[in-house]
């Protein structure tokens, strides 16, 4: 176990603001989600019939904006317009100085998004490729994200004041150096923490500040890629029961979490309370890219308002998710 009990009475502050969101807020108090990591262009080519390997393949392109803090960032304040509640989102990201970049911006803040960019001179903005097989399942994705590794904290944290401070969202995208010095400011403000795994190859940077995270999204390939990391007998246990699997990150610090499983039902941990929370069916009718963002960035916009963690999970989280999947919520096209 990697320091449990290190900076306890921050956490407990932290988990204070949690638990202190276990009923909807009457009082209509404008709620805020400050939101760092990728924001890119997704280009999604989708095979227009059955993939064959090593050789030329039709597909249809699609440019959208994307990165994982950009959709979760979408997703929230979707959600906090549609409840009309006065919460606002903050992005900070790191782009390029070219076109591109300013496509994104201006895309996001016509969803009413506050964006922060860090421009990096002599860069390009950052994209993410899929291929996505005929029934919207991705078969394989490149990401070249590496522009969000140079996104600094210092200018973040000059936007933020304890009055202001609202709860800080993080995604793996983020250099080591950026996650420690927002989780360590963070502590000092009592801002909760969300952790977003972003990828199986990236979800171990959050290793070392398991014990001050005041919550973890992640699936099952991300949550075993963490506890192979520490526990190389868990590697590849495909078949290893997602309970089991949640007991795993409690022993390496992880308190609170969302472990999701595909189409199976998510294990939420809160107060450490573990609930099942079934998932429901539904039908793939664009594709899956995105999805996972989306359920944590309504999750959060709707603990900001009040609503107990499961309850934001099965009830709002979870139908975003599922609108993104089923082609009812479509990503973002460039303005």
């Amino acid at each position: 176990m990697i320091g449990v009990f290190k900076d306890l009475h921050s956490r407990m502050r932290c988990r204070a603001f949690m638990q202190s969101r276990a009923m909807p807020d009457s009082t209509n108090t404008p709620h805020s989600l400050l939101i760092a990591g990728a924001m890119h262009v997704d280009e999604v080519a989708t095979a227009q019939g059955k993939i064959i390997p090593a050789a030329s393949n039709p597909v249809v392109w699609r440019r959208y904006v994307g990165g994982v803090a950009a959709n979760a960032a979408r997703a929230a304040q979707s959600l906090f317009k549609a409840k009309d509640s006065g919460g606002c989102v903050c992005l900070h990201a790191a782009l390029g100085d070219d076109n591109t970049a300013q496509l994104l911006i201006a895309s996001l803040q016509n969803e009413g998004v506050q964006i922060s960019p860090q421009i990096i001179q002599r860069q390009a903005t950052g994209r993410y490729s899929v291929l996505v097989d005929e029934s919207g399942q991705m078969v394989l994705g490149l990401a070249d994200a590496q522009l969000a590794e140079q996104l600094q904290a210092k200018p973040l944290l000059a936007t933020v004041d304890s009055a202001s401070a609202g709860t800080l969202l993080l995604d793996a995208n983020l250099s080591y150096a950026c996650i420690e010095a927002l989780i360590e400011s963070a502590g000092k403000l009592s801002m909760p923490v969300v952790a977003l795994t972003v990828s199986p190859a990236k979800a171990v940077k959050f290793l070392p500040w398991a014990d001050k995270l005041d919550l973890l999204f992640c699936n099952r390939r991300e949550a075993l890629a963490i506890a192979s990391h520490l526990l190389p007998e868990t590697h590849n246990s495909d078949e290893l029961p997602l309970s089991k699997l949640a007991e795993v990150l409690v022993d390496i610090g992880f308190q609170d979490f969302v472990l999701t499983d595909a189409a199976a039902a998510l294990l939420v941990r809160c107060q450490g309370v573990l609930t099942s929370v079934p998932v429901p069916p539904v039908v793939v009718d664009h594709n899956v890219n995105g999805a996972g963002d989306t359920l944590a960035g309504a999750t959060m916009a709707a603990v900001a308002m009040g609503f107990s963690l499961e309850h934001a999970v099965s009830e709002f989280g979870l139908r975003m998710a599922a609108d993104v999947l089923e082609g009812r919520r479509l990503p973002l096209a460039f303005q």
